[in-house]
């Protein structure tokens, strides 16, 4: 019986000469004798197999990158994160280590000025009447989420809406049923008069959304800055 039969004919055959084993554990502590038998840790063959010039090696991590491995790819990183995160000074590394990563995902975005590189600067001969129209100004916003800083954006509008569940959360605690349904319906009252009849076009979760996006590209366009005494 070929002992190859059931294998991927893409993965090089080794040596028929070596040991077979048949559980994970067996495999395992086998590779992990011959590394140490070759003066290797698992952690040194991994930054050696990540980090080495040589062909073959190369080839062996080439899936590492591309599509078709992120996801496996992926599953390690959080494996670790998970061993790190264990304990409460790993944690703390591990959340240095996440933040360092942030800020220089934040550093990279919003570099591209001018209209020859799709930047948010905008030529004075360029702007039409329409540019303070609700139309130019949502295509504005829209392009800050998703072409100029999607990543701060996003993080900035993670964070809003983590602070609007727990005021929602908090909020439902008190015990006021009566009172917040006479409240509602006094709003509702008042929302179907004609000139707030717009309003009634979102459900609750949507103009939270909108109200978190519109927070979000404010916290961009303009920036808190730190007053400093001359």
């Amino acid at each position: 019986m070929d002992p190859f039969a059931n294998v991927d004919p893409a993965l090089p055959r080794t040596n028929c000469s070596l040991p077979l084993f048949h559980t994970l554990a067996e495999k395992l502590i086998h590779i992990s004798d011959v590394m140490l038998h070759h003066g290797l840790t698992p952690k040194k063959y991994l930054i050696g197999l990540l980090t080495h010039s040589h062909p073959d090696i190369v080839l062996k991590r080439s899936l590492w990158h591309s599509a078709q491995g992120h996801d496996s790819t992926f599953e390690i990183v959080d494996l670790i994160r998970q061993s790190v995160c264990s304990e409460a000074e790993g944690r703390a590394r591990w959340q240095k280590y996440i933040l360092a990563q942030a800020e220089e995902c934040v550093q990279q975005e919003g570099k591209r000025y001018g209209e020859f590189k799709k930047g948010p600067y905008l030529s004075s001969s360029t702007i039409t009447t329409d540019f303070l129209s609700p139309e130019s100004k949502a295509s504005r916003e829209d392009a800050v989420a998703k072409n100029e800083m999607p990543f701060f954006y996003n993080l900035t509008k993670s964070r809003l809406l983590c602070q609007l569940d727990n005021t929602t959360t908090n909020s439902m605690d008190y015990n006021s049923d009566d009172e917040t349904a006479s409240n509602f319906s006094d709003m509702s009252d008042d929302l179907a008069e004609p000139q707030d009849t717009c309003v009634l076009c979102y459900t609750p979760l949507e103009r939270r959304e909108k109200r978190v996006h519109v927070s979000s590209n404010q916290h961009y366009l303009f920036p808190q800055t730190t007053r400093t005494s001359i």
